[in-house]
């Protein structure tokens, strides 16, 4: 299955995502001074983001703090 990008401004969902090993590729850059950004992963479509998100709005997400 092909990957798809998945993007989000929030830092801390972002620092989630990377805790959870989720593949992260280069911020995408919103302006030219390079102030605000996109934090863009790789969706592989396993309804791992989607699970992460859920828990994340939930206050339910687990990881683990040395990973």
């Amino acid at each position: 299955m092909k990957s798809k990008p998945y993007e989000t401004p929030d830092l801390y969902f972002a620092a989630l995502l990377k805790t959870a090993k989720v593949p992260m590729k280069a911020p995408r850059w919103l302006d030219e001074r390079k102030t605000r950004c996109h934090f863009v992963f790789e969706d592989e479509g396993n309804g791992v983001i989607e699970r992460l998100h859920l828990e994340w709005v939930n206050d339910d997400a687990k990881v683990q703090a040395r990973s």
